[in-house]
């Protein structure tokens, strides 16, 4: 089934997401600090996910991840950033504050704080270094020591390694598409020493070598039991924060996995530009993305409807469709341009299939537009869907 066909509107996902990537190509995505590092006082609600299988991030062809069918759970995860100076951030989560330091656009933790368990770094991990784009990576090493209900002492060591796996496209848990997807892989290996004898566990920092990259991979070869977290993060081009988080924490023994715990985690793209603050960097980054075509999945059969391919925003009919703005409060105008004499019908909908809005217009030629009132609307995620003639146009738009 090709997609030249422009009597077909329907055709597999493989084929659909090879026009789609081609489509958004050209539009490169980094992390960067700008857009993609917390603000003081964002408050982060992220909904609990089924856990599920981590993906293989080994594949370079992985540039679609359909996430529709996950399940979302009973509760929010709030997590809390704040900014103490110009270079350190707290961030709160349940009882648990991480202490970081932002410094030569990379992102360290320096200290850990729990009840019963604080660790200060004195070889800070590195977490993030921006920017980050496809195929970049950063290594780095920790050594940490700290207490335990301060009657026993705690002494960690490890490397850690944060790569950008692909970039691609998604579809939410609330069936919400997004393109300019990047996958970022942080994994973490370390090794973990509890005592009551304060010169037991720490006669070690006597020795400055404690300090040496040498010695932090000595003590990962030789360590009966080590531990491991694989942490994946989809971050999408306009939102500040990943969209998706799936972290695996793994134990050791000898090098054999002996236990794992799996959590998910998920921050809808409708939180991220109501809950936090206004964010005009990432808000014109959001509407550059949002001005393409997108995605119109079929809630009947499953499907997936296109834009039936395109050059200089024409299709081979000979037909355009633009939609804006892409942040509306009341009204939206709907751009079209039609080659030959065609009806035009455009449908509302959100992003779980249900349709509010429809408008038919007759035997339609030559350029104009058309003004939808969206202001009867709740705020939130829609897709307008417009088709003229044999082309399907799909935009999608955030109502305030």
């Amino acid at each position: 089934m090709s997609i030249n066909d422009n009597k077909t509107k329907t055709i597999c996902l493989v084929t659909f997401m090879h026009f789609f990537i081609t489509l958004s190509a050209s539009n490169i995505f980094n992390i960067e600090a700008s857009t993609h590092l917390p603000r003081n006082g964002d408050i982060v609600e992220r909904i609990m996910l089924e856990p599920f299988d981590l993906l293989d991030t080994s594949s370079e062809n992985e540039n679609f991840w359909d996430f529709s069918s996950l399940l979302l759970g009973e509760y929010c995860k709030p997590v809390c950033f704040r900014w103490a100076g110009d270079t350190t951030l707290f961030e709160l989560e349940n009882k648990e504050t991480r202490l970081y330091r932002f410094c030569n656009d990379t992102l360290s933790l320096i200290g850990q704080r729990a009840p019963g368990k604080a660790i200060k770094y004195e070889l800070p991990e590195t977490l993030s270094i921006f920017p980050i784009g496809e195929a970049s990576d950063y290594n780095g090493h920790f050594y940490g020591e700290g207490t335990i209900d301060g009657n026993y002492y705690i002494m960690q060591s490890g490397i850690s390694k944060t790569i950008a796996v692909a970039r691609g496209s998604m579809i939410t848990p609330d069936a919400d598409s997004l393109r300019n997807v990047l996958l970022i892989s942080y994994m973490r290996n370390g090794v973990t020493h509890i005592s009551s004898d304060l010169s037991e566990a720490f006669a070690v920092n006597n020795d400055s070598s404690a300090l040496n990259v040498e010695r932090i991979n000595h003590n990962m070869l030789n360590d009966s039991i080590s531990h491991g977290v694989e942490t994946l993060r989809w971050y999408a081009q306009g939102l500040r924060y990943p969209v998706i988080e799936l972290s695996r924490l793994i134990t050791f023994y000898y090098g054999i996995p002996v236990d794992s715990v799996v959590v998910a985690s998920y921050y809808p793209p409708i939180n991220q530009k109501y809950d936090l603050t206004e964010d005009p960097i990432n808000d014109s980054l959001f509407i550059a993305d949002q001005n393409e075509p997108f995605i119109i999945p079929s809630w009947r059969d499953n499907t997936i409807f296109h834009l039936n391919q395109s050059f200089n925003g024409f299709t081979l009919n000979g037909n355009s469709c633009h939609v804006s703005p892409t942040l509306v409060s009341d009204f939206v105008t709907v751009t079209y341009e039609v080659n030959n004499r065609e009806d035009i019908k455009i449908n509302v909908y959100s992003t779980n299939g249900t349709m509010y809005l429809t408008n038919n217009i007759i035997s339609v030629s030559g350029r104009g537009n058309i003004q939808l009132n969206l202001s009867t609307l709740p705020y939130g995620m829609y897709l307008i869907a417009t088709r003229i003639g044999d082309d399907i146009f799909s935009h999608k738009i955030m109502k305030k």
